[in-house]
This record gives structure tokens, C-alpha cells and sequence, in this order.
């Protein structure tokens, strides 16, 4: 049986191996059988899942919270992952694919994840990719929003060490919230080398320095 690792001395524990459904709306499973394939892969102590608004043309959440209305004892056994920050052409109103890490987005994104899942919070939600637009304020906004209400337990970025020196070059923490924010909502960014973030994290609310 695996054991759960803290990923971060603030956490989340996560299992070692982690169940990825990028791909769930390939494997042809029925509801039940999505239960039964959750039910096994907890078995072997496989209790993190990780999903993103965007894979299978927006569709692998909501079959993935199927599962758990029919189950949802489960619920307590899993940390569940999900990302956001990219809009694709499978939604026809986006045009062109492209990234959105507006606060707007961020915070429709995670409602619309905990509606699909059929839960009450998130236990990471992570920004997918690095957005050389980003707006480090907005997005620290958004975190800060959701930690605080509860639906956003963790929150993170995929990729961080190459995106965070250069989005938040000209920002620095803000002193008024750093003391809370760090231990209750750092930015987890995995095996992110030191020199990209102190060891807890990167704290999430940043005022941008006069120019």
C-alpha cells in the first residue's frame, strides 16, 4: 500500500502515484465501471486524481463526478487536482485557442469544476500552463478568493520554475497577508528547484512596484 507524501511542509499529502484521466472519454467506461476503476486504483493506495477543466473537449470532469453521485463515499478518499488557464476551440465561443488566467476565468473555472464533480472543494487547483500574459495580481486575487471561501484548499502552477521569474519580475509580497497566506495557500510548485521558490512556497498576494 502506497503512503501519502506532503508535497509542500503546508501540504497537501498526496499519494506517491497519482491517477491522471486526461484521457477517460477514450476508455469507454460506463459510469459503474469508472466506479469500480476508482475503487480499485484506491485500493492500492492511489488516492489522488488529476483532472483539468479542458481534457476530453471539457468533458472528463463531469463523467468523472458521475461516478462519484453514484458513490460518494469516495469522495472522502481522494484529493482531486484540476487545472485551469487554457481556453481551446472545443467551446464554440472561443474562437481560438489560447490562455486566460483573468480572475474571471480562474474563478468560473474552479465553480465550474466543483459543479462537475459534484463537491464542495478542491484540494489543488492548479494554473495549467505558463501565460507570458499573466497578471499576477488577478491571479493571486482569484487564489486568495477561493482559499478563503473554502472551495480552493491548495493552489499552484504546472511548470512554475519557467513562468515565475519572469511573471512576477516588478512584483513582491504583500507584507499585510504574507504572514498567513504562506502557511494556509502557498504556491506548491512540486519539484521546483530553490532558487524559483523558498521552500514553503511562494506566497500568493503580490503588489506590483512603481516602475
Amino acid at each position: 500500500m502506497l503512503q501519502p507524501q506532503a508535497i509542500a511542509s503546508q501540504g497537501p499529502d498526496f499519494s506517491l502515484l497519482i491517477m491522471g484521466y486526461w484521457r477517460l472519454m477514450e476508455w469507454g467506461m460506463s459510469p459503474q465501471q469508472r466506479v469500480a476503476f476508482i475503487e480499485h486504483h484506491l485500493s492500492l493506495g492511489i488516492t489522488t486524481v488529476d483532472h483539468a477543466d479542458i481534457y476530453g473537449d471539457y468533458q472528463c470532469e463531469a463523467a468523472f463526478g458521475e461516478a462519484l453521485k453514484l458513490a460518494p463515499g469516495l469522495r472522502e478518499w481522494l484529493q482531486i487536482v484540476t487545472k485551469c488557464g487554457i481556453a481551446t476551440r472545443a467551446r464554440p465561443e472561443h474562437q481560438i485557442g489560447h490562455y486566460n488566467t483573468g480572475k474571471a476565468h480562474i474563478l468560473q473555472s474552479a465553480e465550474n469544476s466543483l459543479r462537475h464533480f459534484g463537491t464542495d472543494r478542491l484540494d489543488l487547483l492548479l494554473i495549467h500552463r505558463p501565460d507570458p500574459l499573466m497578471d499576477a495580481d488577478e491571479v493571486a486575487e482569484a487564489f486568495m478568493a477561493l482559499h478563503q471561501s473554502g472551495k480552493v484548499l491548495h493552489v499552484g502552477a504546472v511548470r512554475a520554475a519557467a513562468v515565475t521569474p519572469a511573471v512576477f519580475a516588478g512584483h513582491e509580497p504583500a507584507g499585510d497577508l504574507a504572514g498567513t497566506t504562506k502557511s494556509a495557500a502557498g504556491w506548491h510548485a512540486g519539484s521546483v528547484p530553490a532558487v524559483a521558490f523558498p521552500a514553503d512556497g511562494l506566497v500568493l498576494s503580490w503588489r506590483r512596484r512603481p516602475v
